[in-house]
């Protein structure tokens, strides 16, 4: 999916072992029929490789919380796949997230 990061609003740089991961938010803004809004993210520097998706809600606010969301179960996922993600020294990344973090041996 080819997605381009509307006017960036946030950025929260992160670690992943000795890599520097940027995560990166975009305005939110309503789809020309006004009929939804749409929020871009973007993460790079995962082991993984990067990743850009769009968040769609019925506004403004609604697109910015399910992209918030969405930065924080696909954070989660990583961190269980591969090395550890922190912020500032600590594995609370500061995003909502459905997924428990912690891995299973």
């Amino acid at each position: 999916m080819d997605v381009e990061l509307d006017d960036v609003i946030a950025i929260r740089e992160l670690t992943q072992g000795d890599r520097n991961v940027r995560v990166r938010i975009g305005r939110p803004q309503m789809e020309a029929d006004m009929r939804s809004a749409r929020c871009s993210w973007e993460i790079d520097g995962l082991e993984s490789g990067s990743v850009r998706h769009h968040a769609y809600g019925v506004d403004t606010v609604q697109a910015l919380s399910l992209a918030l969301g969405m930065i924080g179960d696909h954070l989660a996922h990583q961190a269980r796949l591969g090395s550890a993600i922190e912020f500032d020294g600590t594995p609370e990344l500061g995003f909502p997230t459905n997924l428990r973090t912690e891995r299973f041996e």
